[in-house]
Parts: structure tokens; sequence; C-alpha cells
């Protein structure tokens, strides 16, 4: 597949009459190709998951097509739910279907599109594709992206994409600064290291409820170097079991930690840690 993805890079909220800027949904970057009538579904990692949704094989698009998408699955509120989309990326035995949000066109019938600037590729999608029951190409507003990121807050969505009005479309699937990420983060104080994984990095973290904990996740990012270091002086002395795959600590260190959602069981969504909290060890 010869279509990687442009990724992102972090920023915060922003205006800018040179970008347009865009809801950012909660689900599977998707690269969906059709040539010669066959139709291919693609992760950013290059995993090819045609099979498991075939409710996207019909491209509302005439001809040999290229879209960059973001396939979702939609809750009974009508808004985008990561734990349902997960749920329905390993098995097809559930009633709610994948839908796709188109963003951008990369190919079309014979011509790659990734050397025109971004709003001539936004001509030719709105062109090119209809929207049906599962392609629904995006909404986007000019210039305003502190109102669009105050509107998606209100909602509780992911966040917004900023997008340079004139940028070429990476072909190397790089991070640059005319595509920009902007999260509607959430942050807790109340989080409890209480373990971690043996075979590869991470904190086991949970909330404390009543008299117990319950978990919460597991922390990959945001930990420097020395903060793992300082964190297993402190953590060997607290070990009260381990099994194959993790130790478990007594939940005597605190941190603060920036995530983008709940899911309804009750984990963190890609939890970066922040700061150690100090406390006392009556608390």
């Amino acid at each position: 597949m010869n279509y990687l993805p442009m990724l992102l890079k972090a920023s915060d909220p922003f205006s800018d009459p040179s970008y347009i800027f865009e809801p950012k949904f909660n689900g599977i970057r998707l690269i969906v190709t059709r040539f010669n009538n066959k139709v291919k579904l693609w992760t950013r990692h290059v995993s090819d998951i045609t099979n498991r949704f075939p409710e996207l094989w019909d491209i509302p698009v005439e001809g040999d097509v290229v879209l960059d998408c973001e396939l979702v699955v939609l809750n009974d509120e009508g808004m985008d739910d990561f734990e349902l989309c997960m749920s329905r990326f390993h098995s097809l035995k559930t009633e709610r279907k994948a839908h796709a949000v188109v963003f951008d066109i990369l190919h079309y019938q014979g011509s790659d599109t990734r050397r025109l600037p971004l709003m001539e590729r936004k001509i030719l999608l709105d062109q090119a594709l209809a929207n049906n029951s599962y392609y629904t190409k995006i909404l986007y507003v000019d210039g305003e992206g502190e109102q669009l990121f105050s509107a998606i807050q209100s909602k509780g969505m992911e966040g917004i994409v900023a997008k340079k009005k004139d940028s070429l479309y990476d072909l190397h699937g790089r991070r640059t600064s005319a595509f920009l990420k902007i999260i509607d983060w959430k942050v807790r104080s109340d989080i409890y290291i209480t373990g971690w994984h043996k075979d590869k990095f991470g904190w086991l973290i949970s909330i404390k409820e009543g008299d117990g904990y319950r978990s919460a996740g597991t922390v990959q990012y945001g930990v420097s170097p020395e903060q793992k270091r300082a964190f297993h002086a402190v953590a060997q002395g607290l070990i009260v079991e381990d099994d194959k795959k993790r130790v478990y600590i007594e939940p005597h260190i605190r941190i603060k930690v920036k995530y983008r959602n709940m899911t309804q069981k009750g984990m963190l969504h890609t939890p970066v840690f922040l700061d150690f909290i100090l406390h006392h060890a009556s608390e």
C-alpha cells in the first residue's frame, strides 16, 4: 500500500485564517483504496482490515480512488465511541455498523492528488463523493479554531484538527506543522500506581473507591528515564506479589495524569503521566 496517512503534530488551541479546522473523531485512521474495482481498507500501520468491515466496500465514488478517513462507530446518542469501535473491530457479531468520516482524497481516476493544495483536494472530494449511509464528508470551519474547540468541549468530543489551506499531502506519512491535532485533555490527580508490566514499560494505575482500589488502565507515555528510576527506587519496597506478567505494589505512589476520556468500563483512554503527587501516608 503506497498511500501512507499523513500524521499530526500536537498543538494548543488557536485561530488562524490560513488554516481550516475539523472536529477530531475517536476511532481508527483508515485509508480506503479502490483500483480496478478491488476495494481495500488499510490502517495507519498498513494492516489490511478489508474483511472486517463489509459495510464499507461500497464506496460512493466513481472509478479508482484513495480516501483518507476515520473509521468510527456511533453510540445511542449518535456520538463516536472508541470503545464501541474496538468492539466492532474485533467482532462482526454486532448490530452496530462502522462509518467512514472522509477528510481527504489522495487519488482520483488515475491521478495522484497528494501534490494538490489542501483546498483543491477538498473541492475535488466534494465533487467526487456523495454521502451515503456509511461514508460522510467531514465538515470544517475556516480560521476559527478556538470557537470550534469550545464547541467540541461542550459536546465531550476528543478535540480538533488544524490543517493549513495551502499544504500538500506528505508522501511519506510524516508529522508536519501543516496538520495539527488539538486534544481536549482531561486531568486527574487521584491516580495511584499499583504495579507494572514485566515485559514492557507500563505502570498499572488505579482509582480509590471506598475502602479499595479499582483498575483504571496503564500509563505508558510521558515518563522520563529519571522518573522511571525514581519510581523503581521507591517501588521495590512496596511489592506485595507478582505473577508471570506483572508486579503488584501497595498503592502509596500517587500521580497526576491527563487522558482523552473515560471508557464505559471506567478505564482512562490513553493516560499520560504528568507528575508525582506528594501526599501524607495517612491519606
